[in-house]
């Protein structure tokens, strides 16, 4: 513990999609004896399979000891973990950042038990995922770090899992990552603002726009189009009952070329004016310290001519 060392992985470019680091992707990593490694998770579930020797994986507060044989998932909570090899030994890493596989939703679903946090989970690699990791490490001792194929793997790996290993088993490996679920929505109500779209609050939650899309829907029960629109109407309606609301400043804040064009949108959307927005709302927000208000749902969405989430 030492001499620890940081965990750097080179970006091999075969091809103009490489696999870079804050990809998805496997790498492989070679620990002598004693040997530690610092690996920055940066918001990664991380999947170690121990090809060789034993080593402990650690955190700030769990600590597992990893066989040859054995394969681990690390889910994303800690930036960091601490890698470190009793003996010799040999490690294939699988850095997974998000959930976009269609497996791995179908047996996340299989999941039915409550729910345990846990940094760590562990199980046996089978003989037929052995195969497919020497397949893998003969891919990364070739050097092709093409993201095409890793994201075939990535798939491929969840496929196998689904069919070689029993229900109840990679149920319990992998019921950790069911708490992205909620962090699929945290990432969304964290990186949302007034001015982003669809494509840039996808990229914010580092998925395509296609999964993004049904991912979101599922969790919210609307489209993510439709989300941010109302969600943008309903800051607008906020920032218009505030007793010192400026007009102008509301309409920059929310991206209107000009104060005709805010005021054409209001009366496109609510039916008034942006002052005559601000008086009427005045009567149903009541002020908390005179800039902040707080609204009564019946009275504010009758108001309305659709219902508005704030």
């Amino acid at each position: 513990m030492d001499d620890v060392k940081t965990l750097s992985f080179k970006d091999h470019k075969s091809c103009i999609y490489y696999t870079a680091k804050e990809k998805n992707g496997f790498r492989k990593q070679t620990l002598t004896e004693n040997e530690s490694i610092e690996f920055h998770k940066e918001d990664c579930n991380l999947f170690l399979f121990a090809m060789d020797g034993d080593l402990i994986i650690s955190d700030s507060e769990n600590r597992m000891q990893l066989s040859a044989g054995t394969m681990s998932l690390c889910t994303s909570g800690d930036a960091s973990i601490c890698i470190t090899s009793l003996n010799r030994a040999e490690l294939l890493i699988l850095k997974f950042k998000n959930l976009e596989s269609l497996v791995l939703e179908y047996m996340l679903q299989k999941c039915t038990n409550e729910i345990v946090e846990r940094a760590f989970t562990q199980t046996r690699i089978i003989e037929e995922m052995h195969r497919f990791l020497f397949s893998v490490d003969d891919y990364i001792r070739a050097d092709i770090y093409c993201q095409h194929l890793h994201d075939l793997k990535i798939e491929e790996f969840f496929r196998l899992m689904a069919i070689f290993y029993p229900e109840e088993s990679y149920t319990s490996f992998l019921a950790p990552l069911r708490t992205s679920n909620r962090m699929f929505r945290h990432q969304v109500l964290s990186n949302f603002h007034p001015l982003i779209n669809v494509i840039e609050l996808a990229e914010k939650c580092n998925m395509s726009v296609r999964n993004f899309s049904r991912r979101f829907t599922e969790e919210f029960g609307v489209s993510p189009g439709k989300w941010i629109a109302d969600k943008r109407d309903g800051q607008i309606l906020q920032s218009l009952s505030f007793h010192d609301a400026e007009m102008n400043a509301i309409s920059e804040k929310f991206g209107f070329a000009s104060s005709s064009h805010f005021t054409n949108y209001c009366k496109k959307k609510f039916n008034d004016t942006p002052n005559g927005l601000h008086q009427k709302l005045r009567s149903f927000f009541t002020p908390l310290d005179g800039k902040t208000s707080y609204y009564t749902d019946k009275k504010f969405n009758s108001f309305c001519l659709r219902p508005i989430k704030i």
